[in-house]
């Protein structure tokens, strides 16, 4: 595929199926489309002085060339002929099939599908992007988005529109553009057929999920990034690694490709495609952030620096292979969901300063065998350890001073809770604690 710009035009060329298709975006606003037959050999080449696109066979030597006019396509006296498709008022047809649509998509601004190709272009910064309704996930290409396998931004473009490509599952292309300076919200979220994308240097924002769950294997952050948002590469399973640009002031990455702040006190994303089985965190780090980890499917053990203080929600949920991770003395808050469906996780030391276990830490951690709880410990929240079926007997400190609702859900006969109180002085838990839980509990004290 070939986008040549030039004067204000836009030509794009395509092979499909042993045909080469010419697309010229003319000053009108219009588009013409020119159709020949070429080898997959066919070398391409442009002359931007006169406008002529020229086809020569790499095996035969023979060629065609086709003048690109101001109001239709010229076809060279020394060269056969081609065919040229009518135009109609909402795009072009050949027979009664359909092969362009196109509209616009908000002041001069854009966009055409080519249903061949199934390529989806746009012309135009893409600024004050118009959305077909109030709900922005409709686009108005929405129709083709399981179609689209290629996208393609004109050089004017600054900007790519939140939701743009979301859940675009044949998506497997795209083109940004050499002015693109923001990533929208969502732009290319569950886009599970895009493994690759190059972002130009002029990127200074990536909107918050802006690759969420898409199949990008590695993606390299430029110098000018000065913002990421919440989750901009949560749960990619195919992401390996993330490379900054050593220049740039707000961002860096560790030799194993992770994504810290540039003062490297900022755990943002590990990615959840890396090989590696562990991982030792920077000594510098103090936070951890939100899904920092979630997803990552291949790591077994996780070493804290000593200097973390906070863990984000959910930072390992879904690590399915993690055994191990100790907590460092530092950290006192023991995050919503932090550890939640870790199915292999078998120990937990929580011994140090943690006040508080929020609610499902640990839920579904159905293999943990062993936890160790503070002498600080004031707060377990709800449903923090359920279905925690693996632990044969766990030890409630008397510092707690409130338990939530179903803590403890899902606990069989076989387990034991012990608490180191009496019955009396645990008024202020929550009535429904023990809920749906069948764990033998014994209190250390009678008053």
């Amino acid at each position: 595929m070939i986008d040549v710009n030039s004067d204000g035009k836009s030509e794009i060329v395509t092979y499909t199926d042993g045909k080469l298709n010419i697309y010229s975006n003319l000053s009108d606003g219009s588009l013409k489309r020119l159709t020949v037959g070429a080898s997959e050999n066919s070398r391409i080449y442009y002359d931007k002085a006169d406008k002529t696109i020229a086809f020569v066979d790499s095996d035969s030597g023979e060629g065609k060339a086709y003048r690109l006019g101001d109001e239709t396509f010229e076809i060279n006296e020394s060269v056969d002929s081609g065919k040229i498709a009518s135009m109609t008022e909402e795009g072009i047809l050949i027979g009664a099939e359909e092969l362009i649509s196109s509209g616009d998509c908000g002041e001069g601004n854009r966009w055409t599908y080519f249903k061949e190709e199934s390529l989806l272009y746009l012309t135009g910064t893409l600024e004050n992007f118009k959305y077909p309704a109030e709900d922005v996930v409709d686009t108005p290409w929405s129709k083709y988005r399981q179609e689209v396998s290629s996208v393609i931004l004109s050089d004017e473009a600054t900007v790519v529109p939140d939701h743009l490509c979301y859940i675009c599952g044949a998506l497997s292309e795209v083109q940004l553009g050499k002015s693109v300076q923001k990533i929208g919200t969502n732009a290319f979220e569950s886009c599970d057929s895009l493994k690759k994308i190059t972002l130009p240097p002029t990127v200074t924002e990536i909107g918050t999920l802006a690759f969420s769950k898409s199949a990008i294997t590695e993606i390299s952050i430029g110098a000018a990034v000065t913002a990421i948002g919440e989750d901009a590469f949560f749960e990619c399973k195919s992401l390996e690694k993330i490379f900054v640009d050593s220049s740039n002031t707000n961002y860096a990455s560790d030799s194993d490709g992770v994504l810290y702040s540039n003062d490297y006190r900022n755990l943002i994303t590990y990615p959840a495609g890396s090989k590696a089985v562990q991982y030792n965190m920077i000594e510098s780090t103090e936070n951890v952030e939100k899904n920092a980890f979630a997803g990552c499917e291949n790591i077994t053990h996780i070493y804290f620096s000593d200097r973390v203080k906070t863990v984000g929600a959910a930072a390992f949920k879904g690590c399915s292979a993690l055994e191990l991770a100790e907590l460092p003395n530092s950290l006192e808050v023991i995050s919503e969901s932090m550890f939640e469906n870790c199915g292999n996780l078998l120990y937990v030391d929580a011994s140090g300063r943690v006040t508080d276990i929020e609610t499902l830490a640990f839920a579904n951690c159905t293999k943990l065998e062993t936890v160790k709880l503070s002498s600080s410990l004031k707060n377990i929240g709800k449903q923090a350890f359920l279905n925690c079926t693996g632990t044969e007997k766990i030890t409630v400190p008397s510092s707690v001073k409130y338990v939530g609702a179903n803590a403890f859900e899902g606990w069989t006969s076989s387990q034991t809770i012990e608490i180191d109180n009496s019955k009396r002085n645990i008024s202020d838990w929550h009535s429904g604690w023990q809920k749906s839980c069948k764990a033998e509990v014994s209190f250390t004290r009678i008053i």
